[in-house]
């Protein structure tokens, strides 16, 4: 009986995740990954607040490694601009390629977008790639960022 349950799981999972790699976000969530993406220069931290859930989690790769709360992509971001000055980072380049996965269902949506960041920490060439992950949950018509979650891609040497 165990095998046949786990038989069935692996198959709903296969079948959702063949599916999952051609669809993409409605415009209402691609807009807000959008802005999310183009608020990564340094100073446009308007643009991120009311994208977020009043549970909302953000988590980055630098101290405190976790945000909370309605004004979490706001306040990760302000984090986010100190580092980037810390480290003699300017001329960045953030692009986005279409989502590699995304899942809805009802109200809750869940998104992975691969990043790479370019640009220079002081006069060296800096190049990181990685993926944003979202979980997105709907209210009524608006959807919000439920938790953000970005994730260093390391290279194979």
């Amino acid at each position: 009986m165990k095998h046949h349950v786990l038989a069935a799981f692996c198959a709903i999972v296969v079948a959702c995740t063949a599916a999952a790699g051609a669809a993409q976000p409605p415009a209402a969530i691609a807009r807000i990954v959008k802005t999310v993406v183009g608020a990564e220069v340094p100073g446009s931290t308007a643009a991120l607040v009311h994208l977020y859930t009043s549970d909302a989690v953000v988590v980055d790769e630098f101290p405190p490694f976790i945000w909370t709360g309605a004004d979490s992509g706001r306040v990760w971001f302000v984090a986010l601009d100190r580092v980037l000055a810390n480290l003699k980072m300017h001329d960045l380049n953030v692009v986005a390629a279409p989502a590699s996965e995304y899942l809805q269902t009802g109200n809750d949506a869940y998104e992975i977008v691969p990043l790479t960041l370019d640009g220079m920490e002081g006069a060296k060439a800096s190049h990181e790639t990685g993926t944003l992950t979202f979980t997105f949950r709907r209210s009524g018509t608006v959807w919000k960022i439920s938790s953000q979650v970005w994730t260093t891609r390391t290279s194979s040497s």
